[in-house]
């Protein structure tokens, strides 16, 4: 018993420093405790924050129902946020079986094998209030003071972790590390919720909506600069919230400047992953933005990486990819034409295309994956 509590312990300090996984944590703390289920439930404090549920050996998709559809309405929260003076409790403290049989959510734990609980609060991640709880079914019938002893040194160290997890910033790491991969895209991205909200942005929107030429943020929703452009943007997002389709498509719409430049292309996708366990907003859509007045020529470096090619090589193959002719790359190169035709067939071999116009797709293709 000693060394399975050891390595309780263990799990529950190594979700809070970010090795192992919150669920894997409560995954163990069931088995340690004999409940049902180790429940984390994240109550909001802070404005627009959503309510949110982890566990152990329920399904994400219970948690999901359980926290948009039963957190507010739950009597077990209502009473600790009511008795923030009482460290642990339980059902008997709070409701009779008759009352229980009468509240929906019993009768939703009841759909899940659950009836009886014992819990606690056990701090705050700065939007969220954190309140643990281990589940039981009816068979096992009520907490007694042996099993509340036992909780209560959980709660302990699930608050220590927690108070850590928040000095580590290991509880949004994951949405961090969801920002810092889509800042390294080439284009601008925009993520939705299904009410049409920006919940995400990348660093390339970030310097879109700061131009405010083609796109702006109001009340939270993207907004063409110029408002006829809007019908096809809303369109294209429309379709691909469609609950009509299995298959929601998006599309693409052209997005006209205020300035005259050349117009933004953006391309709008359902997105199908489910929220962050951390995160306060479940993503939906996704809108990819590219500007096609910004330079799609590839740098150097890569060409040599990819290709071998030398410096002078690299250089009239960028200046191609970029617009020009063999002939005013020759000029922007300063040199000769006929030494450019020479490099050019150095070029061909070495990438593996026969045509100028295929070394150009190739390249610009290429490009779109370099961030600007």
């Amino acid at each position: 018993m000693l060394d399975q509590f050891s390595a309780t312990i263990e799990k529950i300090y190594a979700a809070a420093s970010g090795s192992v996984s919150w669920g894997d944590s409560l995954r163990a703390i069931e088995d340690f405790t004999g409940s049902t289920g180790a429940v984390l439930n994240l109550v909001p404090d802070a404005p627009g924050a959503l309510p949110l549920c982890l566990a152990g050996s329920f399904s994400d998709a219970d948690c999901t129902e359980y926290a948009q559809n039963y957190m507010w309405r739950c009597p077990r929260i209502a009473f600790g946020q009511q008795h923030q003076d009482v460290p642990i409790h339980y059902d008997w403290m709070i409701l009779s079986e008759s009352e229980m049989d009468r509240d929906p959510t019993y009768e939703w734990y009841g759909k899940h094998g659950l009836r009886y609980y014992v819990a606690g609060w056990i701090g705050k991640t700065g939007s969220h209030s954190a309140y643990m709880s281990l589940q039981r079914s009816r068979r096992q019938g009520h907490v007694d003071q042996e099993h509340v002893e036992q909780f209560a040194l959980v709660l302990r160290h699930m608050s220590q972790a927690l108070s850590l997890a928040v000095k580590l910033g290991t509880l949004d790491q994951h949405c961090r590390l969801n920002l810092a991969l889509i800042d390294g895209l080439a284009h601008a991205v925009f993520v939705l919720d299904e009410a049409h909200r920006v919940v995400l942005t990348n660093a390339k929107a970030e310097r879109l909506l700061r131009e405010g030429d083609g796109l702006v943020v109001l009340e939270r929703k993207v907004q063409c600069r110029l408002s006829h452009q809007q019908a096809a943007l809303d369109g294209a997002i429309a379709s691909a919230l469609s609950a009509q389709s299995p298959q929601a498509r998006g599309g693409w719409a052209q997005i006209e400047r205020a300035s005259g430049r050349r117009p933004l292309a953006a391309f709008v996708a359902p997105l199908t992953s489910s929220e962050d366990v951390f995160g306060l907003v479940e993503p939906k859509v996704l809108i990819s933005v590219s500007d096609p007045a910004e330079s799609s020529a590839i740098e150097e470096h890569a060409l040599h990486d990819l290709f071998g090619l030398s410096l002078a090589e690299a250089r009239l193959a960028k200046a191609l990819s970029a617009g020009h002719s063999l002939e005013s790359a020759s000029t922007l190169l300063g040199v000769r034409p006929t030494t450019a035709r020479s490099e050019l067939k150095s070029v061909f071999k070495k990438v593996g295309v026969n045509r100028q116009q295929d070394l150009v797709r190739l390249l610009t293709s290429l490009s779109s994956l370099t961030p600007t």
